[in-house]
């Protein structure tokens, strides 16, 4: 899993992107381990630049609501492993 969020450190004003080492991440592992194995959450932010060559990516939106937490454990459940959580009937 990859969370991509904009930088901690910006002007108001500033058009934000994710840190170039979480991209260099987000392309190793998808190269190494695939695409469909690498769950990538974006954060949707006001100004938060997504890279142009990430448009069309299928990606989950980290959501304040936590519904990422859903998609996380249904790819999980989907690629074979047993998830149980401490908490499963929140995210169930």
């Amino acid at each position: 899993m990859i969370l991509v969020t904009k930088k901690n450190d910006k002007p108001d004003k500033a058009i934000l992107r994710a840190r170039q080492n979480v991209i260099f991440e987000l392309g190793f592992f998808m190269g190494k381990i695939g695409q469909e194995n690498v769950f990538v959450l974006l954060e949707k932010a006001e100004n938060f630049e997504i890279l142009s060559d990430y448009h069309g990516v299928l990606y989950t939106p980290f959501d304040k609501n936590s519904e990422w937490k859903k998609s996380l454990k249904t790819e999980l459940i989907e690629s074979g492993y047993n998830v149980e959580t401490e908490n499963d009937s929140k995210i169930s």
